[in-house]
């Protein structure tokens, strides 16, 4: 015993200290405590899914899609290919109407099952029969009724015909209305897809939030005129509201907003713009739902109303012919909302594959080291930065000052741009990622965040990783849906540019191939720092500048104007986000403007 212990003893202060000794360790056992808490996460949180119930995305994903094509018509092409190819395999196993009962029929309901106003049965015994067969070359015909009229589809084409009439020539008279399976069937799932959406949207915000972004991308001809804002129905009033319009008294009518279109304006940071001025009314006359298409507004009482489509509005009669045929904003419609949910379902299977490469290496940087040095875990315990994350790790190899200065300049960026936004959910852990071959990561799920403290300008990448994911896969909402589309068009026509030179950007395959840079996630990243050093022109140590940024960051008009009014909003709502770190789940009021 030293004599100043010595000392101690004979005052009785040696069991003060060593009272005050294992508390120090018990707070310290405590705070490592934390960690396990954040990282227990692992197993019993799920694996993210888009929706709330498995309908949706199990309907999508057995039908197979490809990876979609980079334009539009292209996509549209490949996603009506693979229904119709589906439709078509399946009736090719129909050898005998008793085939058909018992497999055709059945697959053709189960796949059209939310399409009211038809039915479809065997063909054989009814008058027309015998002249689709001859049409046809098919054995096996169903025939379609929707409203007393009667189509018929064959199974499996061997003459080629047309979506028409026919009749013999000896009676011309007697005439069938003749449809391609394909066609027919196509049709009706598409109509069923827009039907079960509206009912996933009742119960799920997502799916509602997305009907309606789809819907404003199609209805432009209903955009920027007056609407008589008598005997206008109450969801009509909400669809107005929902692109903008106001309502003027002086004239009773709906119509679009000043500030309708605008970008935000930065200004400190902050965003300052709105307009209350009403703009002098068109001079046209005031226009009502009757004088539009009954198509584009059946799809806006749809989204807006509950009124779910009918097998009817398939139906075009003339005083002479009756047609069958997908009306056109039904089509753009369908096709639309599937190119959406198809894109985020894909982009959820490539981050699993991502999160199961990271789970798979070798040094887990999301565990928590053993052996912690006591003045290593001394300064983890009392970081600053514990008011913002929950858990803080320090590699014992980190220089402390550094990360002192670290903490200086996150603490004024996050009070100047994220508005001091805490969420002591996720754990922040200061690692050497050397094997990784990254500067910093983000672990999904377990809500980590780590940085390789030798490059510190991965902080805000990563941070913005951890708000997407945080904040309930942001990523995947239909509000950022038109910053990823301009992004990917962007990246694959570099990509393919540079191909013509005899230089290979991005491999198609890899872990940081093509596919990797076009995750929706990695782009809500990247787009996250474009908004910070190419609008708002931040400069800090936490943040690559712009010049030693590479092809994965795209320098265009219209994307840069697509991140300052997205970003704008999303930062400007931080401030009303709470987290409660006692809840895994919590509630959270984003509305960003989907404009």
């Amino acid at each position: 015993m030293s004599e100043f212990t010595e000392l101690l003893s004979l005052v009785g202060l040696v069991d003060f200290f060593d009272e005050l000794t294992d508390e120090n360790e018990l707070n310290r056992t405590n705070y490592l405590q934390e960690g396990k808490r954040i990282l227990s996460l692992a197993r019993v949180k799920e694996k993210r899914n888009l929706f709330k119930t498995d309908s949706l995305t199990v309907r999508l994903c057995n039908l197979k899609f490809p990876f979609l094509a980079n334009h539009e018509y292209q996509i549209y092409l490949q996603i009506e290919h693979v229904i119709k190819n589906l439709i078509k395999k399946r009736l090719k196993t129909v050898h005998s109407e008793e085939c058909l009962i018992k497999e055709g029929i059945p697959f053709i309901l189960s796949f059209s099952k939310d399409c009211p106003g038809f039915r479809i049965y065997p063909a054989e015994g009814l008058s027309g029969s015998t002249l689709a067969k001859d049409v046809s070359g098919s054995q096996n015909i169903i025939a379609l009724t929707i409203e007393e009229e009667t189509f018929y589809v064959p199974c499996t084409s061997q003459k080629r015909f047309q979506n028409d009439d026919y009749h013999y020539k000896c009676n011309p008279n007697f005439r069938i209305h003749m449809l391609h399976a394909d066609t027919a069937f196509f049709a009706l799932w598409g109509i069923s897809w827009l039907n079960q959406l509206k009912k996933e949207a009742l119960e799920d915000t997502m799916v509602s939030e997305a009907l309606k972004y789809i819907l404003r991308n199609i209805s432009g001809c209903l955009m920027k005129k007056r609407w008589d804002a008598d005997n206008l129905p109450e969801w009509y009033a909400a669809f107005l509201a929902d692109n903008s319009y106001i309502f003027d008294n002086k004239t009773n009518c709906y119509i679009l907003s000043a500030d309708h279109g605008q970008s935000p304006k930065s200004e400190n940071t902050k965003t300052a713009y709105h307009s209350e001025i009403i703009p002098e009314p068109p001079a046209e006359s005031p226009v009502q739902l009757s004088d539009f298409i009954p198509d584009i507004i059946n799809l806006v009482s749809l989204v807006y109303n509950g009124n779910l489509i009918s097998a009817k509005d398939l139906l075009r009669k003339t005083d002479s012919e009756t047609y069958f045929y997908l009306p056109y904003h039904y089509e753009k419609f369908i096709l639309s909302s599937l190119q959406y949910f198809i894109s985020n379902v894909q982009d959820i299977k490539e981050e699993e594959k991502h999160r199961k490469e990271l789970d798979g290496m070798v040094a887990r940087a999301y565990m928590t080291k053993r052996n912690i040095p006591q003045h290593v875990l001394k300064e983890m315990q009392c970081s600053e930065l514990n008011k913002y994350f929950g858990f803080i790790e320090f590699d014992e190899e980190v220089d402390l000052k550094s990360v002192d200065l670290v903490t200086k300049e996150f603490q004024k960026l996050n009070h100047q741009i994220f508005h001091d936004f805490k969420n002591h959910n996720v754990a922040l852990r200061f690692r050497k990622l050397g094997r990784h071959h990254a500067s910093g990561l983000y672990y999904p799920s377990i809500n980590t965040m780590v940085v390789d403290f030798r490059h510190p300008d991965s902080f805000i990448h990563e941070y913005f990783h951890m708000l997407d994911d945080t904040l309930g896969d942001l990523s995947l909402q239909c509000t950022f849906d038109k910053i990823a589309l301009r992004y990917q068009k962007l990246l694959r026509n570099a990509v393919e540019e540079e191909k013509k030179t005899g230089m290979v950007l991005l491999s198609a395959r890899g872990k940081y191939g093509i596919n990797y840079y076009l995750r929706k996630c990695e782009i809500f990243a990247r787009c996250g720092e474009i908004y910070l050093f190419r609008i708002l022109h931040i400069v800090s140590s936490l943040l690559k500048p712009e010049e030693t940024k590479s092809f994965a960051y795209p320098d265009d008009d219209t994307l840069n104007s697509l991140i300052h009014h997205y970003y704008s909003s999303l930062l400007d709502q931080l401030k009303d986000i709470k987290i409660d770190k006692r809840k895994e789940h919590y509630e959270t009021a984003l509305h960003i403007a989907a404009q």
